[in-house]
């Protein structure tokens, strides 16, 4: 069974890196092999793996990176790759929340790894994980607080 939960450390430790986010950089330390990068998203804000694999235990995955703040990487899984009977009760973090999918039957695990807004995605029938998401926390752009 895949760590996810090493998985998304290594997710959080490759966003914590000051340097633009480049699938060349970022799938070594997150165990990821692809065919090629094509860019998405308007201006090309965001990058796709194509073909991508997962190097432990060669499972296939897509993956997005977006640059605009906040940054994120997300990690998709072809439907029933990944199956964990358990997901819905696995303790990731001291601190964790489920939150339900306001379009499907799914769920989100939500939790922090350091200051890193991390997800694991579940289908429905509540086994079946989706994706993992790792993105910097939102911050406000320049707003004075209400106590000012």
């Amino acid at each position: 069974m895949l760590d996810v939960l090493t998985l998304l450390k290594a997710m959080a430790a490759a966003l914590q890196s000051s340097k633009p986010l480049e699938w060349a950089s970022i799938a070594p330390v997150i165990g990821v092999r692809f065919q090629g990068v094509r860019p998405v998203g308007r201006s090309g804000s965001a990058s796709a793996i194509e073909s991508g694999t997962l190097i432990d235990g060669d499972r296939p995955v897509d993956g997005i990176v977006f640059q605009s703040p906040p940054r994120r990487i997300s990690l998709l899984f072809p439907d029933s790759t990944l199956s964990d009977p358990e997901i819905s009760s696995r303790q990731f973090a001291p601190q964790q929340r489920i939150v339900p999918s306001q379009t499907t039957g799914g769920y989100a695990i939500a939790f922090n790894i350091g200051e890193i807004e991390c997800a694991v995605l579940a289908s429905e029938p509540g086994h079946l994980i989706d994706g993992l998401t790792a993105s910097e926390p939102r911050r406000e752009s320049g707003r004075a607080s209400p106590s000012t």
